[in-house]
């Protein structure tokens, strides 16, 4: 069962294995001797190619397989779903093209260090991995609070006044730690820094969008396994190092024989 009592409790969606390596070697590079021998294009882009996997994985996880499983929507309202997504996603792809475009090795390190600590796993080698943040005390009991809605009611009426708000305050903390924390690792400015705020406004509407349009469409029906769903995306780990933070990672339990 999920303690939300638990002060180790992370909001995640799962990742391949690979892109987790990849970015720990990113970072490990970075933050290594000889930092001045790397070619930072190089590095940008490999840093790009592995955020975008992960993007592409945080829809798959979200939205893709769950619509797939069980679609109790009509195919006009999945039609608009859909489009509304495909917005969404493309303006992210877009965001992470403008913010690392020129980016430096220092900024570029920051950024690694930052994306490393949200991507997290228990320490063996073929445990799922994971990016996520931790859940601050008052969205704990929110979740908390209409996780039991749920389970003790028979109409979505009873506790739809919970869903709303709960989902817009993860799409605000989600937009927090994935855009505006690491934005002030960088030193990305004028017409960039402006299209990319712009970029994660539309984003954020999007998904926000998106949550009040299938939320009219649901039923109790729709939402009563939604308990045991939150099990996958609410986590509880104790992690020995601080997650969503630029300050490097030395030694992570799951990668101490990584090389460089």
């Amino acid at each position: 069962m999920l303690d939300l009592n638990n002060s180790h409790v992370f909001w995640v969606f799962p990742i391949k294995k690979d892109d987790q390596k990849r970015v720990r070697l990113i970072a490990k590079k970075l933050h290594s001797d000889g930092i001045e021998r790397l070619d930072p294009i190089e590095i940008r882009n490999d840093l790009v190619s592995s955020l975008n996997s992960i993007i592409d994985s945080a829809f798959s996880f979200y939205y893709e397989k769950p619509s797939g499983e069980k679609d109790s929507l009509t195919p006009m309202v999945r039609k608009a779903a859909n489009s509304i997504v495909n917005t969404v996603k493309k303006a992210i792809h877009l965001v992470i093209q403008r913010v690392f475009k020129k980016m430096s090795l220092k900024d570029l390190s920051g950024m690694a260090a930052y994306l490393d600590s949200m991507a997290i796993s228990e320490a063996t080698e073929d445990s799922q991995a994971y990016l996520g943040f931790p859940l601050n005390d008052e969205l704990k009991q929110h979740l908390d609070d209409l996780m039991n809605a749920i389970s003790e009611s028979t109409h979505i009426k009873q506790y739809s006044d919970k869903i709303s708000p709960f989902f817009h305050d993860v799409v605000r903390e989600s937009t927090l730690h994935y855009y505006h924390k690491p934005m002030k690792l960088v030193s990305v400015k004028g017409f960039a820094k402006k299209a990319a705020d712009l970029g994660i406004e539309t984003t954020e509407k999007g998904i926000l969008k998106l949550v009040k349009y299938l939320l009219r469409e649901i039923s109790h029906e729709d939402i009563k396994g939604l308990p045991e769903q939150i099990e996958l995306v609410a986590l509880t780990l104790d992690l020995p190092y601080e997650v969503c933070t630029s300050k490097f990672i030395e030694d992570k339990p799951e990668f101490q024989d990584l090389s460089v």
